[in-house]
């Protein structure tokens, strides 16, 4: 194989490895943005106290149902960080796998450039 065949592949695999760092860069970017939502929100209305207190409605049926509630945003505030962590787990997944891609795309051009410099016909 000559070196203009040699520099023909590595200029594919160069076009490639460009790509593989774009992909590479935008789910380092998807990472660091989901891991910069905040899933932390709060019940506002407080205990059964603090509604008595607010809206002039007290007694056992408002502090069950405020109980309830705030069960409620409890269980919800657990499930969206389930998912958060899955999505960030699944980037960082995904991030490594392009990058070892990358590595092997690298480790080619490298001998195929040792091989165009040992070849002796254009």
């Amino acid at each position: 194989m000559g070196k203009a065949a040699i520099q023909a592949q590595i200029n594919g695999l160069s076009e490639a490895l460009r790509g593989l760092n774009a992909e590479i860069a935008e789910l380092e970017e998807a990472t660091k943005t989901l891991s910069g939502v905040s899933i932390d929100f709060e019940y506002i209305l407080g205990d059964a106290e603090s509604i008595e207190e607010a809206y002039n409605l007290g007694g056992e049926k408002y502090e069950e149902l405020a109980t309830q509630e705030e069960s409620t945003v409890d269980t919800v505030k657990k499930n969206f960080q389930g998912h958060k962590d899955t999505m960030l787990s699944q980037l960082v997944t995904k991030t490594l796998s392009k990058a070892a891609e990358a590595a092997g795309l690298s480790a080619k051009i490298s001998i195929l450039e040792v091989q165009k410099s040992l070849t002796k016909e254009n």
